[in-house]
């Protein structure tokens, strides 16, 4: 599970209009292999768009 640092990440990029793979992408860079999943970073993109915008639901 992806810690509240990366999911607040996801949430900044959001605001950013940035894409799930340009979010995934970020982590990647900024974290590196200690980065969420793919499939993580896309789901925490879902879920903002479904407006579900806490860090600390999940």
């Amino acid at each position: 599970m992806a810690d509240w640092k990366e999911q607040s990440c996801v949430k900044f990029c959001f605001t950013l209009l940035k894409t799930a793979s340009e979010k995934h992408e970020m982590l990647k860079t900024a974290v590196g292999d200690n980065a969420m999943r793919r499939r993580q970073a896309f789901d925490w993109n879902s879920r903002l768009i479904r407006g579900k915008t806490s860090v600390e639901e999940y």
